[in-house]
C-alpha cells in the first residue's frame, strides 16, 4: 500500500507510515495508544520523487559577460579606425607614397576631364586631360600629346601619378624615332570638390637614339600647377634635352630629385588661385596679365 500523506510504499500490514508516520488505511490503532503526528519531516517529499529546483539562471552574467565583449570590441575597431586615419594623415604630411592616402583625403582618384586655358597668359597655351578609368588622354593645342593605358601608378605628395609607357601600346607624340619614351600625367587630390592639394600637368619623356647622328639624346617637355592649401599656386614650364636620361630628373616634377630653381631646365611663375564656382578654378599670375582657367567636370 501507498501512504496517502506522502505516497511512500509502504509494506503490507504497517501501521504507519515508515516515512511520515501518518497512520494508514484498515491499520488498527490500539485504544488509548496515542496517535502519532506527522512531523516537519511529512512536508518533504522523499529525496526519490522530490520536485526538481530549477537550477541557478546565469543569464544575466552572461548577457553582461557578451555586453561588455561587445563594448570592447567596438572600442578595438574604434580605435583602429583612429590609428588608420592617424596614420594616413602622417604619410600625406610627410609625402609618402601610399595610395590609400589618396583615397582617404582626396574623396577617391578623379574621373574625368580638366582643362587648363590661357587668357592674355604667355608661355601656356593650355591642355586637356581626360581620365577614364584606365585610359588617359592629354592633348594640347588641340593635336594628341599622350593616349593610352596606364602602366603604373603611384602617390607623390598629395597627387595621383599616373605613368603610361609606349612599349604598351600608348601614342605618345613629339617621341617618334625615340627607342623609349614615357608620358606622366599628374592629378591633385580635391580637384574633383574644387580644392586642388599637389601637382596637376603631365610630362613627356623620350630617349634613346634618335637618328640624330650624335647617338643617344634624351629630352623632356612638360607643364605642372602645384596648388597649396593657402590659395597659392607654383607653376612651371619644363623643358630639357640631355645626353642621359638621369640628367632630366631634375627637370621632371613627378621625381624627388626635381629642382624647380634650376632656370635651365624650367621657366617657373607664382600665382593665386580661387575657385568663383563649382567647376571652374581661376589662376592670377604675380607680375603677369591676363587669366588662367582650370575647369573640371
Amino acid at each position: 500500500m501507498f501512504c496517502p500523506n506522502c505516497g511512500s510504499k509502504a509494506p503490507d500490514g504497517a501501521k504507519f507510515c515508515g516515512v511520515c508516520g501518518t497512520p494508514l488505511p484498515h491499520a488498527r490503532v490500539e485504544s488509548g495508544a496515542p496517535v502519532p503526528r506527522p512531523t516537519a519531516q511529512a512536508s518533504v517529499p522523499p529525496a526519490s520523487q522530490s520536485t526538481p529546483q530549477p537550477a541557478p539562471v546565469a543569464a544575466p552574467a552572461a548577457a553582461s559577460s557578451g555586453g561588455s565583449a561587445a563594448l570592447r570590441a567596438v572600442g578595438i575597431v574604434a580605435v583602429v579606425a583612429l590609428l588608420a586615419v592617424a596614420g594616413a594623415l602622417f604619410l600625406a604630411a610627410t609625402g609618402t607614397n601610399v595610395p590609400v592616402v589618396s583615397s582617404l583625403l582626396g574623396g577617391g582618384e578623379f574621373q574625368g576631364t580638366l582643362t587648363v586655358s590661357s587668357d592674355g597668359v604667355s608661355g601656356i597655351s593650355g591642355f586637356t586631360t581626360t581620365i577614364d578609368g584606365d585610359r588617359i588622354l592629354v592633348s594640347s593645342n588641340g593635336s594628341d600629346e599622350v593616349e593610352g593605358t596606364v602602366a603604373d601608378k603611384y602617390q607623390r605628395g598629395t597627387s595621383t601619378v599616373y605613368e603610361i609607357d609606349e612599349t604598351d601600346g600608348a601614342s605618345i607624340s613629339g617621341t617618334d624615332g625615340f627607342t623609349e619614351a614615357t608620358a606622366k600625367v599628374m592629378v591633385p587630390q580635391g580637384i574633383g570638390k574644387g580644392e586642388p592639394r599637389g601637382m596637376l600637368g603631365y610630362v613627356v619623356r623620350g630617349g634613346g637614339n634618335g637618328g640624330t647622328g650624335i647617338g643617344d639624346i634624351y629630352m623632356l617637355v612638360g607643364v605642372y600647377f602645384d596648388f597649396h592649401a593657402g590659395g597659392t599656386v607654383d607653376i612651371g614650364v619644363a623643358g630639357a634635352m640631355e645626353r642621359s636620361s638621369s640628367a632630366l630628373d631634375k627637370a621632371d616634377p613627378t621625381l624627388d630629385a626635381f629642382d624647380p630653381s634650376d632656370s635651365a631646365r624650367t621657366q617657373a611663375a607664382t600665382g593665386t588661385w580661387t575657385k568663383p564656382y563649382d567647376g571652374r578654378i581661376e589662376i592670377e599670375l604675380e607680375g603677369a596679365s591676363g587669366t588662367l582657367y582650370l575647369d573640371y567636370e
